[in-house]
C-alpha cells in the first residue's frame, strides 16, 4: 500500500515481480507432477473421491486456502488505483 502511494510504476513492477514469481513456483510443482504421472504412479489417484474418510477438521483449511488463491485480486486493485488512463 505505501510503495503504490509512493510510486505507481514500482508498484507495478513489483507486481510484475511477485506474478513471475508465482508463474515459477507453479511449473516447478506442475511439472515434475507431470513428469511422475508420464511415469505411470497414479497410486495417489485409486480411491480419489471416496467419501468415507472425509474429516470435518480440514473444511476451514481448504476455505482458508481457496480464500488465499484469490488474494491477488486486491494487490490488482490497489496497484491499478492510479492507473486510470494508461
Amino acid at each position: 500500500m505505501y510503495l503504490n502511494c509512493m510510486s505507481v510504476t514500482w508498484s507495478t513492477r513489483l507486481q510484475i515481480f511477485l506474478t513471475f514469481c508465482k508463474l515459477l513456483a507453479i511449473a516447478v510443482i506442475i511439472i515434475p507432477g507431470m513428469y511422475q504421472l508420464f511415469k505411470g504412479q497414479t497410486s495417489n489417484f485409486i480411491n480419489a473421491f471416496d467419501m468415507t474418510h472425509v474429516q470435518i477438521s480440514g473444511m476451514p483449511l481448504a476455505f482458508y486456502s481457496g480464500m488465499y488463491a484469490y488474494c491477488w485480486m486486491v494487490l490488482f486493485k490497489l496497484c491499478n488505483r492510479g492507473n486510470r488512463k494508461p
